[in-house]
């Protein structure tokens, strides 16, 4: 019964009882003792009570409720008339008077559909909990799986929309393939055995690049059941990181600059040495420089440019003939055929960043190498030189996007290289050795219906990065 099928059972149960009542009352009547009118009145109270409920049900009750209610008080009376029919087989045929029977079933019978009425209001209440449950469940803006914890590695059983949009477990998946994390922290099994939420990192998936994730165990009726919350705090993390790194450039590199500028200018105004003006206008510049890259910075973080698809390799080769007009030395090998990604704009000055990092720390007269491929569902563009490279503390920054008041980036470069990365859902990764360092960018591939375009602004990759790169360069540089 639908639509209106909550009247209806609702009528079923209210004419029923009321039918019970009615025989209940004539019971009444004619009992001869204290005894029966009491056993009675006790019946006629019970019928009553369920011809309530359902009218109750008839007038205002949930369709569902009411069904669940009604199907309780059909079976109950079902259950009530076979216990009658037993007990009188059983009887001897002199153990219950025939004038007794009529009183006997109908007692049954109430019985029954009292009971039925709470068995199946409880049923009703139940199923209404449950799926509340389930409609929490499937609607959390957390990814959430429902875990079998009994064996020796959980096994997810069912996941809701953001899980499945997040991650790659599927029902019957084990956990921990799901929810993989990175090795240099707590492992999954300890992490949703803490008492309470544990913050982990997982690499890079099929799903988009590295999240920091607060993972929670949530218990349920059964032992070996129970509810695995991740909560993806990855754009928390990177605002809090975003705004130390800029409370560090405002104490730090804007504090230290401006001392400088003010040093130089009362030497200038004591000798008149060019010189002195000269230092004075490069670290005016470089503030210039800064105050820009906090603006791209701020347009990167908050989403505000928009995204086209960019042939990897061509951009690549561009940004090194900038970088070897400058006078520095490049071997730029690319692939002849297209290597599309998305790019936000900001990728160009990202491998310039990368770029000039390579004149200011790689040894005297370096050679930066240049290579792009293809590799599945992923570019890889990979920048390496020939000498000391990037210094441990700028690797801190590249490899795991974090700084601390002992190691920090030596400005905002490098950030803007590893957000630039994260926000296009890819990942940066340093290696170095005695003969150099190289540093890998890992992009997801654009899809095959997008065409590489023109990138969207070569302006800005030469604004961000080239008075940089004349200032990095040492003496005696020459192009490759």
């Amino acid at each position: 019964m639908s639509g209106s099928g909550g009247g209806r059972w609702g009528a079923v149960v209210a004419v029923g009882a009321a039918s019970l009542a009615a025989a209940h009352i004539a019971f009444l009547f004619g009992a001869s003792s204290t005894r029966g009118r009491a056993a009675a009145l006790v019946s006629f109270a019970l019928a009553v009570a369920v011809c309530a409920f359902g009218v109750l049900l008839w007038r205002r009750g949930p369709p569902r409720r009411a069904a669940a209610v009604g199907r309780g008080v059909v079976a109950g009376v079902a259950v009530g008339a076979a216990v009658f029919v037993l007990a009188v087989r059983a009887a001897n045929p002199d153990g219950v008077p025939t004038a007794a029977l009529p009183r006997m079933a109908t007692d049954l019978l109430t019985l029954g559909a009292a009971a039925g009425a709470v068995i199946g209001r409880t049923r009703a209440r139940f199923v209404r909990e449950r799926g509340r449950a389930e409609a929490l469940f499937a609607n959390l803006p957390s990814p959430a799986a429902y875990v079998d914890n009994s064996g020796e590695t959980r096994r997810i059983l069912a996941t809701n929309a953001a899980f499945e949009s997040t991650f790659d477990g599927r029902p019957g998946d084990a956990l921990v393939d799901a929810i993989p994390v990175a090795d240099d922290g707590p492992t999954l099994a300890a992490a949703l055995g803490a008492d309470g939420p544990v913050e982990v990192r997982t690499p890079p998936t099929s799903n988009g690049g590295p999240r920091e994730v607060v993972v929670r165990s949530v218990r349920t009726g059964s032992a070996d059941r129970e509810y695995v919350i991740a909560t993806d705090v990855t754009d928390d993390r990177r605002r809090e990181r975003r705004l130390s790194v800029l409370n560090r450039v405002l104490r730090h590199d804007v504090r230290s600059g401006v001392n400088v500028i003010v040093g130089h200018a009362e030497a200038f105004a004591e000798s008149g040495d060019p010189d002195d003006f000269r230092a004075l206008r490069r670290r005016a510049d470089r503030l210039v420089s800064l105050s820009k890259r906090g603006r791209d910075l701020d347009r990167i973080l908050s989403g505000d440019v928009p995204e086209v698809s960019v042939d990897l390799a061509a951009l690549a080769a561009e940004r090194a003939d900038a970088f070897a007009a400058a006078g520095n030395r490049v071997d730029c090998r690319v692939p002849d055929t297209p290597v599309p990604v998305v790019d936000n704009g900001y990728l160009g000055a990202a491998i310039d960043e990368l770029l000039a990092n390579v004149a200011e720390h790689a040894a005297p007269d370096p050679t930066a190498r240049v290579r792009v491929r293809s590799d599945g569902d992923v570019a890889v563009l990979r920048i390496e030189d020939d000498g000391s490279g990037i210094p441990p503390s700028e690797r801190t920054v590249l490899e795991r996007g974090i700084e601390t008041d002992l190691e920090h980036a030596s400005g905002v470069g490098l950030w803007f290289v590893t957000w630039t990365v994260a926000e296009l859902g890819g990942d940066v990764s340093v290696e170095s050795d005695d003969s150099g360092t190289s540093v890998s960018v890992t992009l997801p591939a654009a899809t095959g219906s997008d065409r590489p375009s023109p990138p969207p602004d070569t302006a800005i990759s030469a604004a961000w990065t080239a008075d940089d790169v004349d200032r990095r360069r040492s003496p005696g540089r020459r192009s490759g």
